[in-house]
């Protein structure tokens, strides 16, 4: 493992030539699921406990005295070395706190408890075993086909420097300093995106409710009255249902008849519902119309062709699910396709539609780019000319609170319907405003992606900085001064070579004697 020179006083041995007589090194206990007990008082330690160089008191699970006497558990002292043989990461080590209660822990956890007169001090292993050239060999030497593991005995082979216990104390100082800084500037760092989604938020509520262009009204020379966007409205929605009727009339090849198409039409629902103050309809400038989703839009529920007739599928056509809707609000590459014949059969929506997750993850919003077919769980919304898009698509990512508390529950899941959906408020600016409003949420979105790109870098740099303090660490780089200015405590019988010849021949006594066998002569015949 180590190719290059070793520092003043350094050693090379194997973590099981580091360890006195009363160390510890062994497996976690075989505890089995009968062996568990929700109401006993030993905690039983897992790998989801185990983080990388951090203990993550993750787990819930419990034993009582019986069972941990009769299986003869190794209990943990604070300070311990508990190692993962599983991953993720494969070979990460931690140091057990203590969790205020006597504690065990479990097979695929390696114990190493480093005494006195160990060559290792409990906190310099850990930072070791999570140093990038061991990590690389433990990865290296795992075996297994699903998922890796490495054993106890190949743990305690591994050959690590050994520091003279001197220099570990100033090593375990400075890296105590120099890793507290870097945590310091983690926890600064994973602050940000929670920042950044409540600066989204304020953005999409300072867009719908008209803050964020309060300056641009103001300085608008002539701002449609509301009779002009209610008379808009009006004929955009018709407009905009005869359009998606030809659509229709022309997919499954039928001739369009708008005379008698026309006689079909129905209104739009009057008013809206808010009971629960769930929405920021209240907060629209005067000058807005205050109108409902059905009023500015034709809202359609999906549809899954039937899936037994292989012919209605494997064509071109995407088809949308919720799983494919992302959080932003992004489509995600779709994983089946309709085919023409199968188009016939489920509504078709133009780009620039909005979908809307209403059964099972309600509130989930998706703007789709492309014509497409969905499933039953969505339900979308065509937008009428007086409507842009992107201000709708907005909107709609604000109603999450409304969709959340207006749904009613079935069997399985909650559910909105279509009809309570055409019911959700929505304010109606005028089409320059809403454009307006569109450019800025866009120009403040980007600002934000570009600094959550400027986080995730940092955060990856940060992330390397802690694996390049430990690299150096083990090299001996963080305390070259001290051994300059300190020989004394790194020579001689200080040294780490000499600690190491100690506890040899420690071990060499503590081996059983072997006891000879007697070997019994021939009998030689007289002749």
């Amino acid at each position: 493992m180590i190719t290059e020179d070793l520092p003043d006083g350094w050693a090379l041995a194997s973590i099981k030539e580091t360890m006195a007589a009363d160390a510890v090194v062994s497996d976690g206990d075989w505890v089995e699921s009968k062996d568990q007990d929700p109401a006993g008082n030993i905690r039983l330690i897992q790998l989801a406990d185990i983080g990388d160089g951090n203990f993550r008191n993750k787990s819930e699970r419990f034993m009582n005295r019986e069972a941990a006497d009769r299986l003869n558990c190794t209990y943990l002292q604070k300070g311990d070395v508990l190692i993962a043989r599983m991953p993720d990461p494969l070979g990460r080590a931690c140091q057990f706190p203590g969790v205020g209660q006597e504690s065990v822990t479990v097979v695929d956890v390696c114990l190493v408890r480093c005494s006195e007169g160990s060559a290792f001090d409990n906190k310099v292993l850990k930072h070791w075993i999570n140093s990038p050239s061991v990590r690389n060999v433990i990865a290296l030497q795992a075996t297994g086909t699903t998922r890796k593991r490495i054993t106890r005995k190949k743990l305690e082979a591994l050959e690590l420097p050994v520091p003279p216990l001197a220099e570990q104390k100033q090593i375990a100082a400075k890296l105590d300093e120099l890793l507290a800084q870097v945590d310091t500037l983690k926890t600064r760092l994973d602050a940000i995106p929670a920042i950044l989604k409540r600066f989204r938020q304020s953005v999409l509520a300072a867009a719908v409710s008209g803050r964020l262009t309060e300056e641009w009204r103001s300085n608008c020379d002539a701002y449609p009255i509301q009779d002009e966007l209610r008379k808009l409205l009006k004929e955009e929605r018709k407009t905009a249902w005869l359009t998606e009727q030809s659509r229709i009339s022309k997919r499954k090849e039928v001739p369009f008849d708008q005379l008698k198409l026309l006689k079909k039409y129905k209104l739009p629902v009057d008013g809206y519902s808010d009971d629960y103050g769930l929405t920021q309809i209240d907060e629209a400038p005067n000058e807005w119309l205050v109108s409902n989703i059905d009023s500015v839009s034709l809202v359609v529920t999906g549809k899954t062709p039937q899936t037994s007739d292989q012919s209605n599928w494997g064509g071109e056509i995407p088809f949308i699910s919720p799983t494919q809707i992302d959080a932003d609000g992004s489509i995600t590459k779709p994983v089946r396709f309709v085919s023409e014949a199968g188009a016939k059969k489920t509504p078709l929506l133009p780009e620039n539609a909005i979908l809307i997750v209403c059964i099972g993850t309600i509130g989930k919003v998706g703007y789709l780019e492309k014509e497409s077919a969905f499933n039953q769980q969505i339900n979308a919304l065509i937008p009428s000319g007086a409507m842009h898009s992107e201000f709708l698509f907005i909107w709609a990512k604000t109603l999450h609170s409304w969709l959340n508390k207006t749904s009613s529950a079935v069997v399985n899941a909650a559910i909105i319907n279509k009809s309570r959906l055409c019911s959700a408020p929505c304010p109606v600016p005028s089409l320059e405003e809403q454009a307006e409003i569109v450019d800025r949420v866009k120009q403040l979105s980007s600002f934000a992606d570009q600094i959550e790109q400027r986080v995730k870098d940092a955060q990856s740099r940060v992330n390397h900085l802690t694996q390049s303090i430990l690299a150096k660490a083990f090299r001996g780089e963080l305390t070259a001064e001290w051994r300059e200015q300190h020989p004394e405590l790194i020579s001689g019988e200080h040294s780490a070579e000499a600690l190491l010849a100690r506890i040899k021949a420690e071990q060499e006594k503590l081996k059983p004697v072997k006891k000879k066998r007697a070997v019994r002569k021939k009998k030689v015949a007289s002749a």
